[in-house]
């Protein structure tokens, strides 16, 4: 067809049509249409109101780190430029879930369709984080799908659910905490934690009763 396309635009197609493959063509059709023969992803995310990958990355290194200011930030810019937030929503569950898959070992599974700096990212965010941290983010962006479709104010919303996102990523789980231990533990040479000393004392037999003479 003779169309100049990058590979950034060929992957925002994919994220846009969801895996169906007419769909994907009749959006570059439109694309070759709007934009002529030279086509780069910022066009499709102009067309279609998605999101880049690089914002996805910002955002989720955000949300993972805590960082409030540069989530509330990324929304309002979003949202000013008529960014979709409903859909971004959904694509930032998306890539919670690859991160899940990729911190089982899975990285192929988790997104076959990437860059090789893009999958770099998603390891360097799955070694910042936990599973049972990444579980818990996802778990408040699954219960934001159902509720984002009726909000009168989405952006609200969303910022709300970002919020508590952050929270759930930075807060010690008690996987966390017993890790912790277990390091002091080692740290001091050996000092039983409390909960090894009670399996030690359980497992240990009870003295003999005193026999009276």
């Amino acid at each position: 067809e003779q169309v100049n396309v990058d590979e950034d635009a060929l992957l925002a197609i994919a994220r846009g049509a969801e895996g169906g493959l007419r769909d994907a063509e009749s959006a570059l059709d439109q694309l070759i249409a709007f934009r002529g023969k030279d086509i780069k992803e910022a066009d499709v995310l102009a067309v279609f109101g998605l999101v880049s990958r690089q914002v996805l990355d910002t955002m989720a290194r955000a949300i993972l780190a805590g960082d409030l200011p540069t989530l509330l930030q990324q929304v309002g810019e979003l949202d000013a430029a008529g960014k979709d937030l409903q859909r971004l929503a959904q694509e930032l569950l998306e890539y919670f879930r690859n991160l899940l898959v990729a911190a089982s070992g899975s990285l192929a599974l988790a997104a076959p369709d990437t860059t090789e700096a893009q999958a770099a990212t998603l390891q360097e965010l799955v070694a910042s984080s936990t599973v049972p941290r990444l579980l818990g983010v996802a778990d408040i962006l699954l219960e934001l799908q159902s509720q984002i479709r009726f909000a009168l104010s989405r952006r609200t919303l969303l910022e709300l659910t970002l919020m508590r996102c952050a929270r759930a990523a930075s807060t010690a789980s008690l996987d966390d905490v017993l890790a912790q231990l277990e390091r002091a533990k080692a740290a001091l040479g050996g000092v039983p934690s409390p909960a090894s000393a009670a399996q030690a004392y359980t497992a240990s037999p009870p003295p003999a009763p005193m026999r009276s003479a």
